[in-house]
């Protein structure tokens, strides 16, 4: 049997597999509705480990990776590699439809699972397994993404402190486009040697991702807030696509970790006392936030004095900053600095629109 008859072949048996499964799930749903017991969805998760990678690969929806080049090592540094894989990255995204969840995500995932489009295969022709990363994130910083998990300070981590499947280093760009709209880009390096990630240490495993929104950019998402002076306002539109409780949070971003220490005495740090009140809160920023519908009056307005925090990572902290139920549409939101902290200056802050996802 030739290759190509081989392969029809299997994306045929996929897409009948495919098919019995909605089918079954179909008629399932139309017998008992809304009153499946939760515990009936862990096997059809389960199932779905199997199914949704299938379903990605052979998606009509999505386009094709373009052809790439043949080789990349005519690139000389890290420079040209990065320039070279942002105008992949870029001619591909020109390419793409909007991003939304398949169907087979509904059935066979859990509703906290979000959906990106693989772009693993660019990213890894121009970062391959082996390189440094060092170079790796050189050529992801050329490309315009922001290094925002970035290795352990020593370049080791202590076998203790290793998750089970290895920390990764993640970099990111998310930005408007024009016409307008949003992207979304992930990054994430493997260690070849388990907890080793020195400048000089080899890259195992290079994954990517990108999201396109078009028009009003979708929770989670983050917008920048000058907080250091009274009266800065933001105004945005944003698409609500699922009913849930969204939160509000304001988060502040170091750029390394040396900024860390200093980053948390405006912040907070987190601590508490006995009576579970912040013992550090950091400075307080109070806020006004409002929420319409676009084109009607707010039904959300309050006024909050931010402090304390309640989430940390490497180089994020956040701090909530108010929240409420929405229904899919289109949001206008006001947020209003009420007073000047200078000591915010140089700290960068975002309002960023999230969900819990165990909620």
């Amino acid at each position: 049997m030739s290759k190509p008859e081989a392969s029809e072949r299997k994306t045929g048996s996929m897409a009948g597999l495919l098919l019995t499964l909605s089918i079954l799930v179909g008629t399932l749903y139309a017998i008992v509705g809304s009153a499946i017991p939760p515990v009936l969805f862990f096997p059809l998760w389960i199932v779905g480990d199997a199914v949704i990678p299938a379903w990605d690969a052979i998606d009509p929806t999505v386009p094709r990776l373009p052809p790439l080049p043949k080789d990349a090592s005519d690139l000389k540094n890290a420079d040209a590699r990065g320039k070279a894989l942002r105008a992949k990255i870029d001619q591909y995204y020109a390419s793409l439809p909007e991003t939304r969840k398949p169907w087979v995500y509904k059935y066979f995932a859990p509703p906290y699972v979000g959906y990106s489009v693989d772009i693993g295969r660019i990213v890894r022709h121009y970062i391959p397994a082996g390189a440094s990363f060092d170079e790796a994130e050189r050529i992801l910083m050329a490309a315009g993404l922001t290094v925002d998990w970035p290795r352990p300070p020593n370049g080791v981590m202590e076998p203790a402190h290793i998750p089970r499947h290895d920390y990764q280093v993640r970099a990111s760009l998310e930005r408007g486009t024009d016409p307008p709209g949003y992207m979304r880009i992930y990054v994430r390096l493997s260690p070849q040697t388990r907890g080793d990630y020195g400048a000089n240490s080899a890259v195992g495993a290079v994954t990517g991702s990108i999201v396109k929104q078009l028009g009003a950019a979708a929770p989670p998402v983050s917008f920048p807030l000058d907080a250091s002076r009274a009266a800065t306002e933001l105004d945005v539109l944003v698409k609500i696509p699922d009913t849930r409780f969204y939160q509000f949070d304001l988060t502040f971003r170091a750029a390394n970790p040396s900024e860390a220490p200093s980053l948390r005495k405006v912040s907070g740090d987190g601590s508490r006392r006995l009576d579970g009140t912040e013992a550090s809160p950091g400075a307080v920023i109070p806020i006004r936030v409002t929420v319409a519908n676009e084109g009607h009056p707010p039904f959300y307005d309050r006024t909050i004095d931010t402090k304390g925090t309640y989430r940390f990572s490497y180089l994020q902290i956040s701090r909530q900053a108010g929240g409420t139920g929405l229904r899919p549409g289109l949001y206008r939101f006001k947020v209003t600095t009420l007073k000047d902290i200078p000591e915010l200056t140089d700290v960068k802050v975002d309002f960023t629109i999230t969900w819990d996802a165990r909620i």
